[in-house]
């Protein structure tokens, strides 16, 4: 592809005298009739969104999968300890090192 003289654009002109040029074609801005707190999934394609949940699934099975080994044993000290969050459920004055 090549550049023509119609392609370069001059941007800004800096304090220092340089200035700052676009190259490539003139994009169409598209109107600003967005807000801060627009739902971003209303406008987001279907078919990105169907990409973007079967990344986040297969990542999550693939978190899952990676600490498996960890999990079985953690599982295992608690036993060997004879410890579980079971075990504090009717413990007095639970509550008292939670920060709320």
């Amino acid at each position: 592809m090549k550049t023509s003289d119609n392609d370069i654009r001059k941007i800004e002109e800096l304090e220092d005298g340089s200035s700052v040029y676009e190259i490539g074609e003139l994009q169409k801005e598209q109107p600003a009739t967005t807000s801060f707190y627009d739902n971003l999934a209303d406008k987001f394609p279907e078919d990105g969104m169907k990409k973007l949940s079967r990344y986040l699934l297969e990542s999550i099975d693939e978190d899952i999968e990676s600490r498996k080994d960890w999990m079985e044993s953690v599982e295992k000290v608690k036993q060997y300890l004879g410890f579980s969050l079971e075990d504090l459920k009717n413990v007095p004055f639970k509550l008292v090192g939670l920060t709320l």
